[in-house]
């Protein structure tokens, strides 16, 4: 994953997301998003979503989806920064206004010392995982042409070849990112 594409795609995202939003709402709608932020370990976030994406295309390629489906694969991107957050809002006219930013460090995670602790904290790590990104997988891959139960197929063999690499590698248990919290409010007509 390329540092430098992610950040355009993810401020190009994070303005795109923002703008669609305000269409739904009317003057003085308001708009809270909770999300994920780069906690500024860029390298690790990198690693976490390349093992990800590795995990899906290597199962994928495994039970014969062809290249040209992977090819338009996609992961939600998280690097953001609080700039980047406040940057759509100083735009002249932009249709919301920022009431609040907050940003949450993330707890302090402990190394896991037994196979016990391991084994446990790898299922949250995968169930969260599944959560974020199992049903954006399964549409991409459907999209694709791909068969409903070879993408679920497909994605059950991702998600224990994660189990097994996670377990391998204990530094992908600290998640690199913050939470942030964005209040706004709807202060002006929006262009369709």
């Amino acid at each position: 994953i390329n540092a430098e594409y992610m950040g355009q795609q993810s401020r190009q995202d994070w303005k795109s997301f923002l703008l669609a939003r305000a269409m739904e709402l009317k003057v003085p709608g308001k708009l809270l998003v909770l999300s994920i932020v780069d906690a500024g370990d860029g390298d690790a976030l990198r690693h976490h979503l390349n093992t990800i994406v590795s995990a899906v295309r290597d199962a994928a390629l495994a039970a014969g989806v062809s290249a040209e489906v992977l090819a338009h694969l996609a992961i939600p991107l998280f690097h953001r920064d609080e700039e980047m957050l406040r940057e759509p809002f100083a735009q002249p006219g932009f249709p919301l206004h920022l009431d609040s930013l907050d940003i949450a460090p993330p707890a302090v995670e402990v190394e896991p010392q037994t196979e016990e602790e391991k084994e446990q904290i790898t299922a949250q790590a995968v169930a969260h995982m599944k959560a974020v990104f199992e049903a954006i997988f399964v549409s991409q891959l459907t999209q694709g042409g791909v068969d409903a139960a070879l993408a679920d197929q497909v994605l059950a063999a991702c998600w224990d070849a994660l189990r097994l690499s996670l377990k391998d590698q204990p530094a992908l248990f600290k998640q690199p990112y913050n939470c942030f919290l964005v209040a706004a409010t709807k202060c002006c007509a929006t262009k369709p």
